[in-house]
């Protein structure tokens, strides 16, 4: 019989995972990750780990949202004292999320190796897909409707494409080492932020 863990040693259990969990995602990648690695640094058994995750890739999941968390907090936060001074800067915020990707190796890890994102998508349900998918379109949603409250818009046909720049911007970054120099990469990202800033009007 496994050892019954407290709520406090349940709590940091959790924690240890996600974090032994990243490391080694990040130095193997996903697929290469075993599950006994990742147990035998937390210090629990292999059993013990389905307390916490069905799965590695579950455990993966939860680490994308805590990206994607730690992304959209930025970006409110930029957008929040955009909205304090009185100026929008979509260029800014698009700069700045691509930024923030940039400083996410755990995050860009998944989606740099094409054999890595394809194993992801094998192991998860058509919902949890859907759900990856969809979540850059909810937060571009979310943000233009917080600008429409200060008065600015994109037409519709503005919103496809702003959406499909977004998408081309971040194929280019996981995609930078083909592309060519790292300064190249961020001068094609610049390029395309202003392009989005064109599609904001003011009512």
């Amino acid at each position: 019989m496994g050892k019954a863990f407290t709520l406090e040693e349940k709590r940091l259990i959790r924690e240890r995972l996600l974090e032994v969990g990243e490391k080694f995602f990040i130095e193997k990648g996903l697929k290469k990750t075993g599950l006994q690695e990742i147990t035998r640094e937390v210090g629990i058994g292999l059993g013990s780990f389905y307390n916490f995750f069905e799965t590695k890739e579950k455990l993966f999941l939860e680490l994308l949202d805590i990206y994607n968390a730690r992304i959209f907090v930025v970006q409110k936060k930029v957008l929040d004292n955009q909205i304090k001074v009185g100026k929008i800067d979509m260029e800014e915020l698009v700069n700045v999320t691509f930024d923030t990707y940039k400083k996410m190796p755990g995050y860009m890890m998944i989606f740099e190796r094409n054999e890595e994102y394809d194993y992801l998508l094998s192991k998860i349900s058509e919902e949890e897909k859907n759900t990856i998918l969809s979540k850059d379109k909810e937060v571009l949603a979310y943000f233009l409707g917080v600008l429409e409250t200060q008065g600015y818009y994109v037409e519709k046909r503005g919103v496809e494409i702003v959406e499909g720049i977004l998408q081309h911007m971040f194929i280019g970054l996981v995609n930078r080492y083909i592309i060519g120099p790292i300064e190249v990469v961020d001068e094609i990202l610049k390029v395309n932020a202003k392009i989005i800033a064109k599609y904001l009007k003011k009512k």
